[in-house]
């Protein structure tokens, strides 16, 4: 079971970094957040960076 706890967040983060190859799309989608939250979760390890947004689908890339 996975908490809400910003530090699972992360992890998850981290593992969805270590499986995805380079130049991989990681899309990401949630109703429930601001776009600035988005923003600060997805890019704030500097694991992935925006690459395109289209409506409510955010895309971010794997940083080398």
């Amino acid at each position: 079971m996975i908490s809400n706890g910003i530090e699972d967040k992360i992890c998850i983060l981290k593992e969805f970094y270590q499986v995805l190859k380079p130049e991989s799309i990681l899309s990401f989608d949630d109703h429930h957040m601001k776009e600035n939250e988005i923003l600060e979760k997805l890019t704030s390890e500097g694991l992935f960076r925006l690459v395109d947004k289209k409506d409510d689908q955010y895309n971010f890339t794997k940083i080398a």
